[in-house]
């Protein structure tokens, strides 16, 4: 009878390990879906510091989310951090054009920070740096020729019709309308390729720092040359260590610390 009831207390204590073990593995950790409504919820309730904290945790997880960063902007401003949040929905921006608000908030953002806004049409940037950030360059490249080819061939067939038409003293062919469009659409596919091309290259970022001054050489006792402001954006070059080389949009170039910026596009150099 003894042994029996210890064979049962063996196997109730076995059980209860098994369900233990069976319940942390259940536990499965939030999404980052989960967390961003979390941070949603603390935003609606003016907790803008907790609000904040959960938007990044979701970016850990998320890291090219848009609205986890356009949210987390939003957080940042109520936190008097203008310049993070100039370089979250900077980062948007360039992830997911169009995003209702973003414009505005960024715009102005960057007034309080006293840095004037790049100008721009909506209706043109927006569906633009759409169309950079979705498409392929191989596919550019391809309808540019193919528009390239049936601009030629309608323009050549016209000047030959044109020129049997001079000959045979008849009338001169319509004006080929279509030769026109076909043109213009391959003028634009073009320059879409060469700034496809150009921002390939480029790597964008936010300065985050105050009293920043950019140095001569990747080192703090180098000289300084000139000041960068928080929220202002730059052109990342080369790291030295825990340096990076940038370059502002009057194309003065000095080396910063990288805790200094937050990429927002291209590759890390």
């Amino acid at each position: 009878m003894i042994r029996v009831f210890k064979q049962l207390s063996l196997l109730i204590a076995l059980t209860l390990v098994a369900g233990a073990v069976s319940s942390q593995e259940t536990q499965t950790p939030k999404t980052a879906q989960q967390i961003y409504l979390e941070g949603v919820g603390l935003y609606q309730k003016q907790q803008w510091d907790q609000a904040a904290e959960k938007w990044s945790q979701a970016l850990q997880l998320e890291p090219e989310n848009p609205y986890i960063l356009y949210n987390l902007g939003l957080a940042e401003i109520q936190l008097q951090k203008l310049a993070w949040a100039v370089a979250h929905f900077r980062k948007a921006a360039e992830i997911k054009p169009g995003i209702k608000d973003l414009n505005k908030a960024l715009s102005q953002t960057l007034s309080q920070l006293g840095i004037p806004a790049a100008k721009s049409l909506d209706f043109w940037s927006a569906p633009t740096r759409f169309l950079l950030k979705k498409i392929h360059p191989a596919f550019f490249m391809i309808t540019f020729m193919l528009l390239l080819w049936l601009s030629l061939w309608h323009w050549l067939t016209y000047i030959g019709r044109r020129k049997r038409a001079i000959d045979q003293a008849n009338p001169l062919p319509h004006f080929p309308l279509l030769a026109l469009t076909l043109s213009v659409f391959t003028a634009i596919v073009l320059s879409l390729v060469v700034v496809k091309s150009i921002q390939s290259q480029q790597t964008k970022a936010t300065i985050v720092e105050k009293d920043l001054f950019a140095k001569s050489g990747p080192t703090a006792e180098a000289t300084d040359l000139f000041q960068l402001r928080p929220g202002t954006e730059v052109l990342l070059q080369k790291t030295s260590g825990e340096w990076i080389q940038a370059r502002n949009k009057g194309g003065l170039v000095g080396w910063i610390p990288l805790t200094a910026v937050y990429q927002t596009s291209g590759e890390t150099p």
